[in-house]
């Protein structure tokens, strides 16, 4: 291979990154639509236990996780029928977040249930979770916004390792505000600049 070739097809990687960000870019949407249900369902746990109806706070949290989920299958079979070309990073992409979430439902509601840790613990695990989804993310495509957003979601997941359960929900509201609600906008208003261009 002489240099020309090897020009070329550094541009043909270049231009397939560029066009999977731009791809992806636009999945901003399902990290707005995840911190919404999330704050739905943080808002509801705290109206159930004002109302001293605590049976009901499982079910809100697995009634809400089961919209993202069903929202994501939907979002992730639409984006694939879009996409005339799935390239390695999207794919590693989708299969990190698949993952996640597979991760987050056992963590989440099986682990408790099994007595591996209480409840109160749930938000601490899901954000080192959700840091480590975030990480993968940003590195296959170089966002530092993703990197910085990691690194808060993991720094947020220890910090509520050591807080009470009242504290613990807000804590992980600020951070679904933080990390998941503003770069999905930060995100979808790049889209929208790119695609005006």
């Amino acid at each position: 291979m002489d240099e020309k070739e090897a020009q070329e097809s550094l541009e043909v990687i270049r231009k397939m990154i560029e066009e999977t960000k731009k791809a992806v870019v636009y999945s901003g949407e399902i990290y707005i639509v995840w911190g919404v249900i999330t704050l739905l369902a943080i808002l509801g746990t705290y109206v159930l236990v004002f109302c001293q109806l605590y049976q009901y706070i499982s079910i809100n949290w697995i009634g809400l996780m089961t919209l993202g989920c069903a929202y994501s299958i939907y979002h992730g079979v639409t984006q694939k029928r879009k996409s005339k070309l799935t390239s390695f990073s999207a794919k590693a992409t989708g299969y990190t977040w698949f993952g996640c979430g597979i991760t987050l439902m056992i963590l989440a509601f099986v682990a408790p249930l099994a007595g591996v840790y209480s409840g109160q613990m749930v938000p601490a695990v899901v954000a080192v979770v959700i840091g480590c989804g975030y990480f993968i993310t940003a590195e296959l495509y170089q966002w530092k916004l993703l990197t910085w957003t990691s690194l808060l979601w993991w720094a947020g997941g220890i910090g509520m390792m050591f807080l009470k359960t009242e504290i613990t929900l807000l804590v992980f509201a600020f951070l679904i505000i933080l990390g998941y609600l503003i770069p999905g906008f930060i995100l979808r208003a790049n889209y929208k600049k790119q695609n005006k261009e």
